[in-house]
C-alpha cells in the first residue's frame, strides 16, 4: 500500500514552522505515514533584518525566518519539502477535525487522498 503524506504547511516564523514540521513527523510516524513540510521563499530583504530581540545581539531562533537551504540538508529538502508549485496541484483535505490521533488515522487509511494538511494540528489532535 503506499503511504500517504503527512503536510505541515505554516508561513510563520522559524519557531512555529518546527512545531508544525516536529507534529507532522511524530503524526506520519503514528500512523505509518510520510512526514512533508512546505517553506516559504524567503526574500532577500527579509533576510537583511537585524532580528536580535536586543538580547546580547543573539538571534532568536524562533523569531527569524530562514531559507530551507540555511536549516535543513540538502537530502532532508529532497525527501521531506514539498513546493508551493506542488502542493497546488494535490488533492488534499484539511477540513476534518479531529480530537483523538486514533481517529485521524482511520480517516486517513480509509479515504483516497494522498495528503493530509496538519497545519494547526495543536488546536484540534488532543492526545498528541
Amino acid at each position: 500500500m503506499k503511504r500517504k503524506k503527512i503536510l505541515s504547511d505554516r508561513k510563520d516564523s522559524n519557531g512555529n514552522r518546527f512545531i508544525g514540521i516536529i507534529n507532522a513527523f511524530y503524526i506520519a510516524k503514528q500512523c505509518n505515514q510520510k512526514p512533508m513540510f512546505t517553506w516559504d521563499a524567503v526574500s532577500k530583504a527579509h533576510l537583511l533584518i537585524e532580528d536580535y530581540k536586543n538580547f546580547n545581539k543573539q538571534r532568536f531562533i524562533s523569531t527569524a525566518l530562514d531559507t530551507k537551504e540555511n536549516i535543513f540538508s540538502k537530502n532532508f529538502i529532497q525527501e521531506h519539502c514539498l513546493t508551493y508549485e506542488d502542493k497546488s496541484s494535490l488533492s488534499l483535505t484539511t477540513d476534518e477535525k479531529f480530537r483523538y490521533l486514533k481517529k485521524f488515522k482511520n480517516y486517513i487509511l480509509n479515504t483516497n487522498y494522498d495528503y493530509y494538511e496538519i497545519t494547526r494540528t495543536e488546536d484540534y489532535i488532543k492526545d498528541i
